[in-house]
């Protein structure tokens, strides 16, 4: 090789180290999926009851600040990323505002690069987590379950809805399950974790997606963007690793994904139901996330009863892709990500839009999901009131046609 093509080589090498370190300068924490290589085309995982895993990796940190248990006030824990002068101050992260004392003999002001988190392994559904327990109070008490309101469904933490069904007109029987306490019970829902405040985890599939009460995507009233809701308060971990081998020292949470969080919400609507015998013959109507009304009929005119009929749309939805995101920023996230750049789709530029300091990649993980219930061998059950809906999607005066629960013995097998 001559020296001209050496000298440029070395050249574009140099600049890409350049580009590379500065790209990493800006973005101090490097968040990975710690779940298996992305499935591709042949992968498949089931819509639920499974793990999925973070990682926020830092080299070089400067330390752990550990404030013990501060009541009602934030995280009790700092991961400090970066510290100009050598020196931690951290005087006021517990409570912005009103410094205390530094946490160390310092002369500068606090100027640490840090994210707030707490060692929290109890976050579950339905599981009990006092207030006075770790996390941030106000995410804590943001996580609650708001009371429905068909008018301001963008408060919504959980759209897990009830089981009534929706025959009178599109939207009808829309409800939610709500927490009957004022405070919050368990810290787990949809929006900003109290325990990891900087966590943004977002995907464009179901319960994730802010509608109105038909089940349709809506904008939000004061920017017009897209909304999805901020899935971190959905995970269940957070621990953290001093100091590795590699001198990194390192932050995981975890989520366990419940049914109906990656899975879309399926509206349908059965065709010429005899209102006598509860059978229809012809089909039904099917709507995805507020997509399109799409009409599926059955292969045959065979009457079809209760249990065959809900099998049908079961069998209808063919395995789907959906991609999870996820990035830290500086300071607290939000309940919600919106498109603010208006091209429809929901990334960092987005995040950049909404007034944060990005921390870290954002890192995507696609799913290739089948649903549960087509795995499912043994007795037929009733759909998921969460992902499954009836729906009026026409105009007709048909009835609709109960779902009679069998046995709950079954055998889930792998997909294949």
């Amino acid at each position: 090789m001559s020296p001209t093509r050496i000298a440029t080589s070395l050249l574009a090498t140099l600049s890409f180290l350049m580009i590379a370190t500065a790209a990493n300068a800006t973005t101090p924490i490097t968040l990975k999926v710690k779940n298996p290589d992305l499935l591709g085309s042949t992968g498949i995982l089931l819509s639920g009851d499974w793990v999925f895993v973070l990682e926020l990796e830092v080299q070089a940190a400067i330390g752990i600040v550990d404030e013990d248990f501060v009541p009602n006030e934030t995280a009790n824990m700092a991961l400090v990323i970066r510290d100009p002068d050598t020196c931690i101050n951290m005087q006021d992260w517990i409570a912005p505002g009103d410094p205390g004392v530094s946490v160390e003999p310092c002369s500068t002001p606090q100027n640490e690069t840090f994210i707030k988190f707490s060692a929290d392994l109890i976050d579950a559904p339905g599981v009990a987590e006092s207030i006075s327990g770790n996390g941030v109070f106000e995410l804590q008490l943001a996580l609650r379950d708001d009371a429905f309101d068909p008018l301001n469904l963008a408060n919504l933490n959980r759209q897990y809805y009830d089981s009534r069904l929706s025959t009178l007109g599109p939207g009808s029987g829309v409800g939610v399950l709500t927490e009957n306490s004022t405070n919050p019970a368990d810290s787990f829902g949809h929006g900003a974790n109290d325990d990891l405040p900087g966590l943004y985890v977002w995907a464009a599939i179901g319960t994730n997606i802010v509608t109105d009460e038909f089940l349709n995507p809506v904008n939000d009233p004061v920017t017009g963007a897209r909304k999805l809701r901020n899935m971190a308060g959905l995970f269940n971990t957070v621990s953290y690793t001093q100091l590795a081998a590699n001198n990194i020292t390192s932050i995981v949470t975890s989520m366990n994904v419940e049914r109906g969080v990656l899975e879309p919400i399926v509206q349908f609507d059965f065709v010429a139901v005899d209102p006598f015998d509860g059978t229809t013959s012809v089909g039904f109507l099917r709507q995805l996330d507020g997509g399109p009304i799409v009409q599926i009929n059955f292969p045959d005119a065979t009457p079809r009863g209760q249990n065959a009929a809900y099998e049908a749309v079961f069998n209808s939805l063919a395995p789907y892709e959906v991609i999870i995101s996820a990035a830290v920023v500086q300071g607290d996230a939000k309940p919600f990500i919106q498109d603010l750049d208006g091209n429809g789709v929901f990334n960092k530029r987005d995040l950049i839009l909404a007034g944060h300091t990005l921390l870290s990649n954002v890192v995507n993980y696609k799913v290739r999901a089948i649903q549960r219930e087509a795995l499912d061998t043994g007795g037929f059950e009733c759909p998921s009131t969460r992902i499954y809906k009836e729906a009026k999607l026409d105009t007709d005066t048909d009835g609709s046609i109960g779902c009679s629960t069998g046995s709950a013995r079954s055998i889930v097998r792998p997909p294949r």
